[in-house]
C-alpha cells in the first residue's frame, strides 16, 4: 500500500492504482513497523469490526508523513500486493 501524500497534489491515476480513501481508527506499534486499521471511506458496515484493511507501515514512513497527526489518507494498492486470504 502507498499512502498518498497531501502535499503533493492529487493522485495520478495513471501511476497509482486501486485509488481508495479511507481513515486510520487505530494504530499499533511493532518497533520497526506500525500495523494502521483503516475504515474506508464507502457505505456499509466495515469488514472486521471498526475497520476493513489492516496495513503494515515501516516506521521511518510513519514519522515522514506524520501519521498521527492526520488520520484521513488517500492510498493506493500495487495489483501485484494483494492478498486475498480465506475467512
Amino acid at each position: 500500500m502507498r499512502l498518498i501524500r497531501k502535499d503533493r497534489g492529487p493522485a495520478d491515476p495513471g501511476h497509482h492504482m486501486n485509488l481508495m480513501t479511507g481513515t486510520v481508527v487505530g494504530d499499533e506499534d511493532f518497533g520497526t513497523t506500525w500495523t494502521l486499521r483503516i475504515r474506508l471511506d464507502h457505505p456499509g458496515a466495515p469488514a472486521q469490526g471498526d475497520h476493513d484493511l489492516e496495513v503494515e507501515v515501516p516506521r521511518l514512513v510513519y514519522e515522514i508523513l506524520e501519521s498521527t497527526a492526520t488520520s484521513h489518507w488517500e492510498f493506493s494498492i500495487h495489483r501485484g500486493s494483494i492478498h486475498v486470504l480465506p475467512a
